[in-house]
């Protein structure tokens, strides 16, 4: 269960907020809880007393007279390791929100595809299998996921593609190989290709371009959503800005 925790002083927004989660997390097929607070004191004792331990939290920098990142600053030194998305109606703290570490900053009106991403990099850091086991005709295979280069599939027939040239073949859908793979490392950038990110090193129309000198199809019609979820992953592991 992926326990999401938001604090906004702001009832109508947290609906909006609520809506706006349910079809990511269906989407992605993630079982969560959503626990939301009016102020930061309430989420300072929820967690103090054990009643609440977030994987991730939503906080408005402004809370009437609170002060969003003081509330930040006081969970850091309860939850060290927690994910914590600020969020403002202005860019203006994102410079200051920084010393309180936050995985993201986004700014009200919340885009949907921007809250997709907050929640896949959440995910990806709560938890990154080493290796997956893979049923291969009569023979169950460990693979690592880091020497993973691409998955393709045709019709159920699924072909996992390694770096140094092997494939381990099974049966099965790209949707459910996409589940127990790290989702920010991990891109479904064709309906037929499921693509690590870690190892590519060029994109173009309309294909990755990644270490082994291989190309990977990617969808006209979801290039641009590919091209920013790329650049994303790029500014997040590669330290590019």
């Amino acid at each position: 269960m992926f326990t999401i925790a938001c604090c906004d002083d702001d009832p109508i927004w947290l609906q909006e907020f609520a809506g706006l989660l349910q079809p990511i997390l269906q989407k992605h097929q993630v079982p969560y809880r959503l626990h939301t607070s009016a102020c930061g004191g309430d989420l300072l004792e929820a967690v103090a007393s054990r009643a609440l331990s977030p994987d991730l939290l939503f906080l408005d920098v402004l809370l009437g007279e609170e002060n969003g990142l003081d509330v930040a600053a006081a969970l850091r030194r309860t939850l060290p390791d927690l994910s914590i998305v600020l969020v403002s109606c202005s860019p203006d703290f994102a410079l200051d929100g920084y010393k309180v570490h936050p995985l993201d900053y986004l700014v009200k009106p919340i885009r949907p595809e921007e809250l997709e991403v907050a929640l896949l990099l959440a995910l990806n850091r709560r938890q990154k299998p080493v290796s997956l086991a893979i049923r291969s005709g009569d023979m169950l295979q460990v693979v690592s996921v880091d020497s993973i280069l691409y998955a393709e599939v045709f019709d159920t027939a699924l072909h996992i593609h390694t770096v140094g040239g092997g494939v381990v073949s099974s049966s099965g859908h790209l949707s459910t190989l996409a589940q127990r793979l790290p989702a920010l490392q991990f891109l479904r950038c064709h309906k037929s290709y499921l693509v690590n990110l870690s190892h590519a090193v060029g994109l173009r129309r309309y294909c990755f371009r990644l270490t082994d000198g291989s190309s990977v199809p990617v969808s006209k019609k979801n290039y641009t959503q590919v091209q920013q979820s790329f650049l994303h992953y790029c500014e997040e592991n590669l330290g590019l800005r």
